[in-house]
């Protein structure tokens, strides 16, 4: 999952008066390297596709990133290492497969510094079904739970993406502590009509992702700016360790998901 399908953000202008607008004078930020690094198991399959997105953070009036085409990366698994192909526009991509309970390393050689991170494939359940709890028929406003029942493992830890037709989509994560071993559900409510198809996914998470994720949805939530890299307003760390200057970090995560989804079509009134 991309980061930046994450994040809408609004960098803030100072208004003076009803006519006025002033931007800051800010200092030019310094540049830092952006690692997104994610594959997704689709249900049970056996491979898929690593994708590693590679940027610059920009200036605070600079809502684009600046794509890194000439980094090496390598992903190490099972005693054995291959080179993560690079694509376009600072995409690398490979296909892989998956194993539980095996650790995978990711590392990014970019201007003489070598960045690394690892991880294991994080599983998570189905969705059990979705139900239409709801419907007003005068503004259009349906109501929808999607249900999953967590093992009794404790420490379980969900991302859950909704998407719906003409509609943004919702990002949520979430762990098992107040639900641990019980069926629960995914609440999801907007405008939407006859025929519109709604989609939950679910994907398991570490826990380290999750307060990496839970930094980044606050600070959407509180107004940062339209590209969660552009020039975050605190320092968003991901697993990713500088392994040449362990101060100068990449921001970034590298996470291996197993995903459920289930669609839901709204009924005619």
């Amino acid at each position: 999952m991309s980061l930046k399908n994450i994040l809408l953000i609004a960098l803030p202008l100072l208004f003076i008066s009803c006519e006025d607008v002033v931007d800051l004078e800010l200092p030019k930020a310094k540049q830092e390297l952006v690692i997104e690094a994610n594959a997704i198991q689709y249900a049970n399959k056996a491979s898929g596709t690593l994708r590693v997105k590679l940027s610059l953070t920009n200036n605070f009036y600079d809502e684009l990133t600046i794509p890194v085409n000439n980094a090496d990366i390598i992903l190490q698994v099972n005693n054995s290492a291959q080179k993560v192909p690079f694509k376009n526009d600072g995409l690398y991509s490979l296909p892989i497969s998956f194993y539980e309970n095996t650790e995978y390393e990711l590392t990014v050689n970019y201007k003489e510094q070598t960045y690394s991170a690892r991880t294991k494939l994080f599983k998570t359940v189905p969705i059990d079904s979705i139900q239409l709890t709801e419907r007003s028929f005068s503004d259009d406003n349906s109501a929808l739970n999607a249900f999953f029942t967590d093992p009794d493992t404790a420490g379980d830890c969900y991302l859950f993406l909704t998407s719906a037709t003409n509609q943004l989509n919702e990002v949520s994560v979430t762990d098992d502590e107040l639900f641990n071993g019980n069926t629960t559900a995914v609440f999801y409510s907007e405008e939407l009509k006859p025929k519109d198809t709604v989609t939950f996914k679910i994907q398991g998470i570490s826990q380290d992702y999750k307060r990496f994720l839970n930094i980044l949805l606050q600070q959407s939530n509180s107004g940062a700016g339209d590209n969660p890299f552009s020039s975050p307003p605190s320092k968003i760390n991901g697993n990713f360790v500088n392994q040449d200057n362990p101060e100068k970090r990449a921001l970034g995560f590298f996470s291996i998901s197993q995903e459920y989804e289930l669609d839901f079509i709204i009924p005619n009134e």
